[in-house]
């Protein structure tokens, strides 16, 4: 027989001591074959782990999914940072309670969706979503149909984000709303030379001036060129400029991964484009 060691001894006592330490519900999903689900919880909360339940709908891709909510129906809502590889930008994708993709929006939360909850105010459940990236708390109904936008420096007008189809949300218009009447504005905040005032993409980058009146945001699109919102809070006004930038391969990727930055009179697109802020004429670097 051979002699305990003190070196086993101690060993053995402390694997002994960690299992004793562990709960149930980690000892049953460490022991699962490949064909069981992992077991989490005890009682009445006892859960089965099934891992990639929730699909996202084709050119989406999952970034870190920090919240998730459900509603009265059993809808299911998920809050994620959207990945940089993706071609949708969607940070709030919505499934019924089998599982099943409903519809997907939030584009300006893309990059800080973090907590997310669902509330009922005067009869009816609205979503509010926490964007870590802009520091902001923004309440939108449950489809989503508008979202925040910017606000003016004087804090009288808000603006927002109007999804206008249900089945191309990438399209959208940019809408005002007056604090102090507590209205909104009849008129589309959009650049008057274009014949359709409907925006198509997705927001990727932003960069507001130091005062707050000008707020540029660049936005992606998978079948298209890039271009810049640049958006007037002060007068509600808007123009759109578009990118002489290949969408297609590799570029869609550089594009989505692009920051803004105000420099002086000019505005620094990627590594590629300069943007003159009081002609909207647009250079390479």
């Amino acid at each position: 027989m051979n002699s305990l060691t003190r070196r086993r001894f101690l060993r053995d006592a402390s694997t002994a001591t960690a299992a004793a330490m562990l709960p149930p519900f980690f000892l049953q999903a460490s022991s699962k074959s490949g064909s069981r689900f992992p077991i989490v919880g005890s009682g009445v909360h006892t859960y089965e782990c099934v891992h990639d339940w929730l699909v996202p709908p084709d050119g989406l891709v999952w970034g870190d999914t920090h919240g998730l909510a459900q509603d009265a129906q059993g809808h299911i809502y998920v809050a994620h940072t959207v990945n940089k590889s993706s071609m949708r930008g969607e940070a709030v994708v919505v499934y019924d309670a089998s599982g099943r993709f409903l519809r997907a929006f939030g584009e300006e939360f893309r990059g800080g969706a973090h907590g997310l909850g669902v509330r009922r105010e005067k009869g009816e459940e609205v979503l509010y979503h926490c964007d870590i990236n802009q520091c902001k708390i923004t309440k939108t109904t449950l489809k989503g149909d508008f979202g925040f936008d910017a606000l003016s420096p004087h804090g009288r007008t808000l603006y927002l984000i109007q999804h206008v189809s249900a089945e191309d949300l990438f399209q959208y218009r940019v809408r005002a709303y007056d604090l102090q009447t507590g209205k909104l504005l009849s008129r589309v905040v959009a650049d008057k030379r274009q014949e359709d005032w409907n925006m198509n993409g997705f927001p990727v980058a932003r960069a507001t001036t130091a005062d707050g009146r000008w707020v540029y945001t660049l936005y992606s699109n998978p079948n298209n060129y890039p271009f810049v919102h640049a958006l007037d809070t002060m007068h509600k006004t808007a123009v759109c400029i578009g990118l002489p930038w290949n969408w297609t391969g590799a570029s869609q990727q550089e594009i989505n991964n692009s920051e803004l930055q105000v420099k002086g009179g000019m505005l620094a697109i990627g590594s590629r484009f300069l943007l003159d802020r009081s002609t909207f004429k647009v250079t390479k670097r």
